[in-house]
């Protein structure tokens, strides 16, 4: 399959609240078709689900941690949308209330010593005599 294809299965496998595992067994070359074998397979899982009783807690983490291990392969390997990076070429911040990742926005720079030394010599702070 071609990478956009398998974006368009997985995109629609969570639209159908499908783990992204299950974008190979759908079947079908068009949006419709995708979308018509993802509604048969979450109804076939949902009831296989509904017989076999409460979640393991073990096999979800598994599910998890499989997840994860595959974005950061995506992450890694490039095959994810750029990250929007500012003016200076820096990785760009995210809205606050993504935790996905991404450089924070760098403090202000300070003031270096020579810089301060010479406006305090200039307005008279560096004066001895002032605080007397």
């Amino acid at each position: 399959m071609t990478d956009p294809d398998l974006q368009v299965r997985r995109a629609v496998c969570e639209a159908h609240g499908l783990p992204w595992t299950a974008s190979k067994f759908l079947d079908g070359d068009t949006v419709k078709e995708l979308e018509a074998s993802a509604t048969r397979l979450a109804d076939v899982l949902g009831k296989r689900q509904e017989e076999a009783g409460p979640t393991d807690i073990i096999a979800t983490a598994r599910a998890a941690t499989a997840q994860r291990k595959h974005e950061l392969n995506l992450l890694f390997s490039g095959r994810t949308p750029a990250q929007p990076r500012d003016e200076e070429g820096r990785f760009a911040t995210r809205p606050a209330s993504d935790f996905s990742g991404g450089a924070r926005t760098p403090p202000p720079r300070r003031q270096t010593h020579e810089r301060w030394l010479a406006d305090a010599l200039r307005d008279g702070r560096a004066d001895v005599g002032r605080h007397l």
